[in-house]
């Protein structure tokens, strides 16, 4: 439960940089929260400062950032301020999101685009990061090479992650071909090792020198991967598994399969929340 420290006004206050309006300080502090990368040095102004004065009733905050403008503060001093009054933000969410409000400043358009498709991607919103690279890649002007190129990486790893290995190769070669670095290989190549049968894979690579050299990288990776795996709580459950498989009953394996994808399904169904 929240408890509002301002009233619920009947004239919101528009916000043009996310293209939305807040009926409270409490929906203004949440905004900040989660938009704060679109926020520019235009959002903390008097007009803004006046609303939650006088529609809010926020005097006390509002006499804050009345200061905070009078002294010509930054804009992540201003939004510091909002999260504190609200009370319900922790202290390294604040801080996350002054990092982020700060490193946005100055960025162009195009590049805090990129930054709310990179957070929604963090925050493992899968769905929704891919349309949003799918987005600006659509108005991204040609001559962004470097951005584009990230663009695809990034989509690519957004649709690996809900199972969509086909087309995440895809993305990857137009990333490479955009920028040909070692990592957009590294991550095609492993892409391809869980899309394709072995056979199919070792044929794909065994005739470049450059793939096949990548490939003992990769495996290698892959071998220190799966011997951290077995030491978490995910990794036990499935060595359990394959113990049943081995040695175990039929029902006993269901039973135990059974809950591991149950946990499987709720992460994956989570992605798209």
């Amino acid at each position: 439960m929240i408890i509002s420290q301002s009233a619920i006004t009947a004239v919101g206050y528009y916000i043009p940089q996310v293209d939305t309006t807040v009926y409270s300080v409490e929906e203004l502090a949440y905004l900040c929260m989660y938009k704060g990368y679109a926020l520019d040095s235009d959002f903390a102004c008097k007009k803004l400062v006046q609303w939650i004065d006088e529609q809010c009733r926020c005097e006390d905050l509002a006499y804050r950032l009345y200061a905070i403008l009078k002294e010509k503060g930054d804009e992540a001093a201003f939004v510091e301020t909002i999260l504190r009054f609200v009370g319900y933000v922790s202290e390294g969410e604040i801080s996350r999101i002054i990092q982020e409000i700060s490193e946005g400043l100055g960025l162009s358009g195009f590049e805090r685009k990129k930054m709310e498709a990179d957070g929604l991607y963090r925050g493992k919103r899968y769905a929704q990061a891919m349309k949003a690279y799918e987005a600006l890649l659509e108005i991204l002007p040609d001559g962004e090479m470097t951005m584009r190129a990230a663009c695809y990486y990034n989509l690519a790893a957004s649709k690996a992650q809900l199972f969509l290995y086909e087309q995440a190769l895809d993305d990857l070669e137009a990333s490479y071909q955009l920028e040909h670095t070692e990592e957009t290989l590294l991550t095609w190549l492993a892409t391809a090792r869980m899309l394709y049968p072995e056979s199919q894979y070792v044929e794909m690579i065994s005739g470049r020198e450059d793939l096949y050299s990548l490939s003992l990288e990769l495996e290698e990776k892959i071998k220190n991967i799966e011997a951290a795996i077995i030491t978490t709580g995910d990794g036990q459950e499935l060595e359990k598994l394959r113990e049943w498989m081995q040695y175990g009953g039929e029902d006993g394996f269901y039973v135990a399969s059974g809950r591991v994808l149950r946990g499987l399904s709720e992460e994956y169904r989570g992605y798209y929340d």
